[in-house]
């Protein structure tokens, strides 16, 4: 069709083009094809999530957003090195390598020691106690043990059992790991002794990292988002909607939530702007291009 990079970049130098496909512009996996949940087995995101007799898929289509996130980044740096060059580029992004470079410590654990990392559940691989533990009345408490200071603040104020600072089995977090079987029973058992809310006042006056396990309802009502103005309503060509505002928070250059337009309702203003005649516009219209 002639819309490739070369062609393109080579009728207009200043052009930035990105590509953003499963698996790249080169390499043996050019051409297959690949949605969000593929990519998350072939990048290990499967293996690694889920519980130990059964792998599970991330919920949301992070392979999307990741790859979508790094090709908006890399158009930006496009545009700051064209401002300093005069000229652009093409940006090859891949939602395989989007998802590789997502997979944090992972790939360093194998190359240093040799580890597979096992499935875990809500639970952190590496730290311990870390996650959501069911209260006496149902209800998850979501906590992060991560330090020696945490570890014995835990133990002291909010589980009352010193004890276990001179475990041997528990006084290390690496003795924790080791010996995670034994530890997270017992901190399950502790949990199913209180209410939810006990918990919660005791780790909010402990001063550790805590929080909920909420639904999207709870989400959706959250004083935090109700605080940050995280839900606003735009006009649509169906009225007006709720739509999830934009996380980025710029002291000078606010978000604009303008109306959402119709499908193709702005196609003919576009065209013009970018040199398209009246005479052209009609043609298209004509061979059904628009």
């Amino acid at each position: 069709m002639g819309l490739g990079a070369a062609e393109l970049c080579a009728r207009n130098p200043r052009l930035i083009y990105c590509s953003l496909s499963g698996y790249g512009q080169d390499g043996p996996y050019r051409d297959v094809k690949a949605y969000d949940l593929l990519i998350q087995g072939e990048a290990g995101i499967i293996a690694t999530t889920g519980y130990p007799d059964k792998p599970a898929k991330v919920g949301l289509p992070i392979i999307d957003l990741a790859s979508s996130m790094y090709a908006a980044v890399g158009i930006v740096l496009a545009l700051y090195q064209r401002e300093k060059t005069g000229t652009g580029q093409v940006i090859d992004i891949s939602m395989f390598d989007s998802a590789v470079a997502w997979l944090g410590y992972f790939p360093h654990h194998y190359w240093h020691q040799g580890e597979e990392p096992e499935r875990v559940g809500m639970r952190h691989h590496y730290v311990t106690p870390y996650g959501p533990y069911v209260a006496g009345d149902g209800v998850y408490v979501n906590l992060a043990v991560a330090t020696a200071g945490d570890w014995d603040i835990f133990c002291r104020d909010v589980i009352e059992r010193p004890d276990l600072l001179v475990d041997a089995r528990f006084n290390t977090s690496e003795a924790r790991r080791k010996n995670r079987a034994a530890l997270e029973e017992l901190i399950e058992k502790i949990f199913l002794e209180r209410p939810h809310q006990e918990w919660l006042g005791r780790l909010r006056a402990s001063r550790l990292p805590y929080g909920e396990v909420k639904g999207i309802a709870e989400v959706l009502a959250h004083p935090q988002v109700i605080a940050r103005r995280m839900i606003r309503d735009m006009e649509s060509p169906v009225g007006r909607v709720p739509v999830i505002a934009s996380p980025l928070r710029l002291s000078n250059s606010p978000s604009r939530l303008d109306r959402i337009p119709a499908l193709g309702e702005d196609t003919v203003a576009i065209l013009g702007e970018i040199g398209y005649t009246d005479g052209d516009i009609e043609r298209l219209r004509q061979d059904h291009v628009i």
